[in-house]
């Protein structure tokens, strides 16, 4: 009854969530925008334009409507690393989350919550590699790592 109700709790604020983030979709969210610059009056409007090429230089002005070949494009060419932040739908869904937990946790159910996200981040294979690793290399008897 109690993981019926945690997880009844996660479901409708989820999908709430999806439907929201696609109807206000823009292609300015990146932060690789930041930059670039808009088209000139003779290039192609729809395209962003790299700013730290050179108009000048032998290359052509790197320009795409891809956020992610600018950011590969900036990262190869100009050795610049731009930290790519949280989405609005990213952002969103965790601050959905992050209510939702408080509203559980007010109402006593996180023990559930807390006990599905403990088991997800614990991988088994690991511990047990590391267990064998403890008693057969450090020569740990059995006793010692239980």
């Amino acid at each position: 009854m109690a993981s019926e109700a945690d997880s009844s709790l996660l479901v409708p604020s989820t999908a709430q969530v999806l439907i929201q983030s696609r109807s206000k979709q823009s292609k300015s969210q990146s932060t690789v925008w930041d930059h670039c610059r808009i088209a000139h009056s003779t290039k192609k409007k729809e395209n962003k334009y790299c700013k730290y090429c050179q108009e000048d230089s032998e290359d052509p002005v790197y320009s795409t409507a891809n956020s992610q070949n600018m950011y590969m494009h900036i990262k190869r060419k100009h050795q610049i690393d731009i930290k790519l932040g949280l989405s609005r739908v990213q952002t969103a869904a965790l601050q959905q989350l992050k209510e939702l937990y408080l509203q559980a946790e007010s109402s006593g159910q996180t023990s559930e919550i807390n006990t599905q996200v403990f088991r997800k981040q614990l991988d088994q294979d690991i511990i047990n590699e590391a267990l064998v690793l403890l008693i057969v290399v450090r020569n740990l008897p059995f006793s010692a790592v239980k």
